[in-house]
């Protein structure tokens, strides 16, 4: 018998999950199942779990329902998360990484260079939001916001189902503004313009072009500073 995996593991999308091991391994050995391996995924069909049992044993009916009762043990002690977080470089996804491996109840995580945090944990240690609140606790300034393919609680739709001005809150990348590294780029360079022309063309008290450059300062070495702490808290040297 072949049952899709999404239907036992809603929440698993990658039939290599520790999830799927944890469900063959919760099958295997019971009294009348002889073996329960994975079936690789297909361009038309998700990945399977194909069931081989002693059908003087066990009925179909039956074996339903161990598979279904074994899905939800799994599924109810370990979750699967995802999130957009905001990553400006490589080098910081790997940081943000093991930021997310270091909290208690964390099994595996990873953060992609485009952004997306996944993270699977132990049900009976953590929570996602409690992850989340940890994840903006150890980081400075860390921002993040619901991955794009996740429904809201409560009411699923795509992102930008809105009406056009529709408020409360928003979907979408924000486009060329969105990157906060941008923004502060963009900050240090007025600022720094800012402090040459009072200097050069103004007449005001010397501390104002001064203020202005350490404030282009500030904002250009914002990141540079974060990583570093991010680091020192991690124990890494780079």
């Amino acid at each position: 018998m072949r049952i899709e995996i999404p239907l036992i593991l809603p929440e698993v999308t990658d039939a290599a999950d520790r999830c799927v091991e944890r469900l063959v391994a919760e099958l295997n050995g019971r009294e009348g199942v002889e073996r329960v391996h994975v079936v690789a995924a297909t361009e038309s069909a998700p990945a399977q779990l194909c069931l081989h049992f002693d059908q003087s044993a066990l009925s179909l009916q039956r074996i339903r329902e161990l598979v279904s009762a074994a899905g939800a043990k799994v599924a109810g002690q370990f979750g699967h998360a995802g999130w957009q977080v905001d990553v400006s470089h490589a080098r910081r996804a790997r940081t943000l990484t093991d930021l997310l491996q270091s909290i208690p109840g964390v099994l595996e995580a990873n953060v992609s260079a485009a952004g997306l945090a996944r993270v699977e944990f132990d049900r009976t240690i953590t929570s996602e939001e409690s992850i989340k609140r940890e994840l903006e606790r150890r980081t400075i300034g860390s921002e993040s916001e619901p991955a794009a393919s996740e429904t809201h609680e409560g009411h699923g739709h795509a992102a930008g189902a809105h009406s056009e001005g529709e408020s409360g809150h928003s979907h979408g990348d924000g486009g060329f503004w969105s990157g906060t590294e941008l923004r502060f780029a963009l900050a240090c360079g007025a600022l720094l313009l800012l402090g040459f022309l009072l200097e050069r063309f103004m007449d005001t008290p010397k501390w104002v072009p001064l203020a202005a450059y350490v404030a282009a300062y500030g904002f250009g070495g914002w990141f540079t500073a974060r990583e570093a702490i991010d680091n020192l808290r991690l124990k890494r040297f780079e």
